[in-house]
């Protein structure tokens, strides 16, 4: 069959088949939408050069009236893949790679768990779902860290099957075709896409990111089904910082037609070839035969259908689910697209459109959704002996560390971006429950090792000692003392201190016995003490300044509990590549030059300023003496470990607008949505819908400066965005992608308030553009390439 396909492929000769009426359509869709339950679907439907049908059907949101267009943004999901192999296809073209070079040629650091398949593995490898690895979707959906570290995780993860030896569908694979795309051409994956494919089609209203796609003006809403398989809307998969070349592109079906006519008319668009005819055929050839049938093209499958060929793909995203299928042999397409998530309508619609072009027979009727059961299973009870003996670190080099804990009524996983109960099973086996996105998942514990996600850790034994002296080195090579060099170490004596002590005299330092005679100090957990008129001496003083046990915050800007597994966060986030968070702060600083910067959240912040000349304070984690004569202001010779905020004191009177905070604590009151409206960086008025008094007491008492804008602080460290704990921010928010704007004093920063004390407020999902320039979208960090434009949109 795999050669017949071929052979039928390349020997047919177009012929356009018959369209049905748009009636006989639009009856097809009302019938599969009232099966299922489905509130909004688009179809078009292509026959050769023409689109002959375009409609929305139903609403974008369950219980609302606007309705589905042509131009209705849906998430398109592993349709993007064809745009990814595609985009490989013209570089091919281009004569900037060949699908069968070495993926290590392009990035040299790919691997995967087996050596000599990680040395063989080519783009078509990548492209075919052949390179043994099974799906591992958990390594990168909900994931903090970035694309690019899933796919080097994922080297950390062992192939299921032999190389090459089968098909087996794999996301992160795709990814890393994204990354040899952005390799190849010198530019980000969707960059590429977008120059290349959306423009020269007028795809004009496809996007890549979830923010683009929920401000626009037209999008539907997510749905999944809810008790009594009812559907009820969901939240947006929020992919900003994870724009995947496997699934990221959100477009309306307007759009996919025109996608649909490039690839019915072999490669051509208007009359412009935009592949050539050699690189048109391998993208459609079938090369992997598929378990459950049919075969695999370069993200298309091939299929033999009723002695008609056809090329088809489906797309998943939670909330939606898309299709296509093309029948090359008649020239004709059909995009469907739906948003309803764990309904499989979206396959059986686009093929019984399909049919009816093709004037084949079609299957049974559609099918209603199978009822979901109201209750679950009641959750078999943990005694709390036993409990213990689960609770701890457990983990992996490709999937990190899997915490378990106890909360009061049974344990609690934490990991990646997830924190959810473990339901007992018995005979050590636990199960997730609540987040559907991991709902499900096994967890079966034996002895220190757990396993899961389809790989097995191991309990990490705690070793205060080695974390120490993780420390004590970053603290030393920070400073960079020169030989005989007095430091001064505040604070009683631990083993911390100890081991910064001997770290810093096997680099030849010599220890001070008061900060007077010091050039450098180090100031550990609670132990600032007055140290600014030290500092404001000048010459090479500087302090390193590192808090252990604390730093932990609400984001409200208060103390939160501090978790251990905070401290083993911090001690991570000092292993990072401080060049490159330079760079990237460098790069931010001068961005947020160029104009007017807008703060935005969910919550209703929307917060103006500008910086103007206003010096930039860079947590870059260089303490070294040549950083002490740079210092330009105090806080500059006062440096943070972990590292990784860009600091501000803006322009004080260009403060302008709102900044909303959905539970904040003043004095021994919580007050919620708090509103605090700035004019020329004062506050001029407060709005709470509780607790109102209680800010304005708390504010007023701290004097006129209490009232004024202090200070804008952006993360970037990666690692401390990699957080678990929910409702906590770590260390200051000098996690990637986090917002701190605070109230009060701001002389250390070099700004012009006297007086107040100092308030922070964090905003965790915040929006931070300057003329559209995105730095931050909904708190994630965009600026991942310091030689990124961040051209206006």
């Amino acid at each position: 069959m795999f050669v017949r396909l071929l052979a039928v492929l390349l020997s047919t000769v177009p012929l356009l088949a018959e369209v049905p009426p748009p009636s006989e359509i639009a009856r097809i869709v009302g019938e599969a939408m009232e099966a299922q339950l489905v509130p909004g679907v688009a179809v078009a439907v292509v026959a050769g050069d023409r689109t002959v049908y375009l409609a929305g059907h139903g609403v974008r949101e369950v219980g609302k009236t606007p309705p589905v267009t042509p131009d209705t943004l849906f998430c398109i999901g592993s349709l993007t893949k064809a745009f990814t192999s595609a985009a490989l296809g013209m570089l091919v073209d281009e004569g900037r790679l060949r699908l069968d070079d070495s993926v290590r040629r392009y990035l040299p650091w790919f691997t995967l768990a087996d050596p000599l398949a990680a040395e063989q593995v080519t783009i078509r490898d990548l492209l075919l779902h052949r390179t043994g690895l099974d799906r591992h979707d958990l390594l990168w959906s909900g994931a903090p860290w970035s694309l690019e570290e899933s796919v080097r995780r994922i080297g950390h993860v062992p192939l299921s099957y032999g190389f090459r030896s089968r098909y087996s569908y794999q996301n992160v694979m795709y990814n890393a075709a994204g990354l040899v795309i952005a390799a190849a051409a010198g530019m980000p994956w969707h960059e590429y896409v977008e120059r290349r494919i959306l423009r020269p089609l007028a795809m004009r209203g496809a996007v890549f990111t979830s923010g683009e796609a929920v401000t626009s003006r037209d999008w539907s809403a997510a749905h999944r089904y809810g008790a009594g398989s009812i559907p009820e809307a969901v939240p947006w998969y929020h992919d900003d910082g994870q724009i995947r070349a496997a699934g990221s592109i959100k477009a309306g079906v307007r759009d996919l037609a025109q996608w649909m006519r490039l690839h019915l008319n072999e490669g051509v668009f208007d009359g412009k070839r935009l592949l050539t005819e050699k690189t048109f055929r391998d993208l459609h050839a079938p090369q992997i035969r598929i378990p459950d049938g049919g075969s695999y093209a370069l993200a298309w499958q091939v299929n033999d259908h009723k002695g008609h060929v056809l090329w088809s793909h489906g797309g998943a995203v939670a909330g939606f689910r898309a299709h296509i299928v093309l029948a090359p042999g008649e020239r004709t397409g059909v995009a469907v697209l739906t948003n309803l998530d764990e309904s499989w309508i979206h396959q059986p619609l686009a093929m019984r459109i399909t049919e009816a072009l093709l004037n084949v027979p079609s299957p049974a009727p559609f099918t209603a959704p199978a009822k979901k059961p109201e209750t679950k299973p009641a959750k078999q009870a943990v005694p709390l002996a036993q409990a213990s003996r689960y609770r701890g670190r457990y983990t992996h080099p490709g999937y990190g560390d899997v915490r378990v804990k106890e909360d009061g009524a049974g344990l609690t996983m934490a990991w990646s971006g997830f924190r959810v109960p473990l339901r007992h099973l018995g005979d050590h086996l636990f199960e997730t429950s609540g987040d559907p996105r991991i709902a499900g998942q096994e967890f079966q514990f034996a002895g220190d090792t757990l396993r899961a996600l389809g790989v097995t850790f191991r309990r990490a034994t705690p070793d205060p000692e080695a974390r120490n002296a993780v420390i004590a080195a970053r603290v030393a090579d920070a400073l960079r003392v020169t030989p005989g060099e007095r430091v001064y170490l505040t604070g009683p004596a631990t083993k911390l201190q100890d081991a910064v002590r001997t770290a810093l005299l096997a680099r030849a330092a010599r220890m001070a016995a008061t900060l007077d005679e010091a050039t450098a100090a180090v100031v550990l957990p609670g132990e600032y003490g007055n140290m600014a008129s030290w500092l404001d001496r000048g010459g090479v003083r500087r302090a390193v300044h590192f808090h252990w046990d604390d730093g932990s915050r609400h984001a409200d800007g208060l103390n939160t509990s501090h978790d251990e597994e905070l401290d083993d966060l911090y001690a991570a986030a000092l292993d990072i590549d401080y060049g490159n968070l330079r760079a990237l702060q460098q790069r931010a600083a001068e961005i947020l030059r160029l104009g007017t910067v807008r703060v935005s959240t969910s919550a209703g912040t929307d917060l103006m300023f500008r910086v103007g000349v206003r010096p930039f304070n860079l947590q870059d984690g260089d303490a070294s003496p040549d950083r002490g004569l740079r210092a330009r202001m105090r806080i500059d010779r006062d440096i943070e470990l972990p590292a990784g905020a860009l600091r501000v004191a803006p322009i004080e009177e260009s403060a302008m607008g709102v900044v909303v905070l959905p539970e904040a604590r003043f004095g021994e009151a919580t007050a919620r949505q708090v509103a605090l409206y700035f004019d020329n960086g004062k506050i001029t008025r407060i709005r709470a819908e509780q607790g109102q008094e209680a800010v304005e007491a708390a504010l007023k008492d701290g004097g006129e400066g209490a009232m004024r804008f202090r200070e804008f602080a952006l993360g970037f460290n990666p690692k401390l965005a990699e957080n678990t704990l929910p409702g906590v921010i770590p260390y200051y928010g000098y996690g990637a992608g986090v917002v701190r704007v605070s109230l009060g004093d701001n002389e250390e920063m070099g700004g012009a308030v006297r007086g107040g004390p100092v308030r922070w407020f964090f905003l965790p999902d915040a929006t931070v553009h300057v003329d559209f320039r995105y730095l931050v979208r909904n708190g994630k960090l965009m600026l991942t390439d310091p030689s990124a434009s961040l051209a206006p949109r």
